[in-house]
């Protein structure tokens, strides 16, 4: 078996799956990078689901979510 090595994402996580699903009709419709996937094991969130994006992309991230009155219930770096 291969070994892809530890990769590191900036993830968003959401309260309610509703949520989830509108952050993800406005990242796409703002070109922001990610997808949804569901919440890794290692961190806790209400509805399962979460946006993943390259680490890199954290910043820019951030700055859209300041910027664009989305709900999400927390961000953060994460190691897999």
């Amino acid at each position: 078996m291969m070994d892809r090595g530890t990769r590191t994402r900036f993830v968003v996580t959401f309260a309610t799956t509703h949520e989830a699903m509108v952050f993800e009709e406005l990242a796409k419709a703002a070109a922001m990078p990610g997808r949804l996937i569901p919440v890794p094991p290692q961190i806790t969130a209400g509805c399962g689901m979460a946006w993943a994006a390259d680490a890199e992309r954290q910043e820019e991230l951030l700055r859209w979510l300041d910027s664009a009155d989305v709900r999400y219930q927390g961000a953060e770096i994460f190691s897999d």
